[in-house]
């Protein structure tokens, strides 16, 4: 699963829109729009302020877990 449908699948869990998360992350929603479509690999500042944007920790066991249970489950 790539860093863009993660992204994607929390976003659509938290029932955000791209705008919403974008003004909580404090990025464009141009970015989030092409890190979610793999058209731009996310930096290391990305990441961090989309897990603030999220509200969550992306190397959180957790989180982990219920993503390969997703992958599993699309598989």
């Amino acid at each position: 699963m790539s860093t863009g449908q993660i992204v994607r699948i929390l976003r659509a869990f938290k029932n955000l829109s791209q705008r919403q998360l974008s003004y909580r992350a404090q990025l464009s929603q141009f970015t989030i729009s092409a890190i979610e479509t793999g058209r731009r690999r996310p930096t290391k500042a990305h990441l961090a302020a989309l897990e603030d944007g999220l509200g969550v920790k992306f190397t959180d066991p957790r989180l982990i877990r219920g993503l390969q249970l997703i992958e599993e489950a699309l598989s």
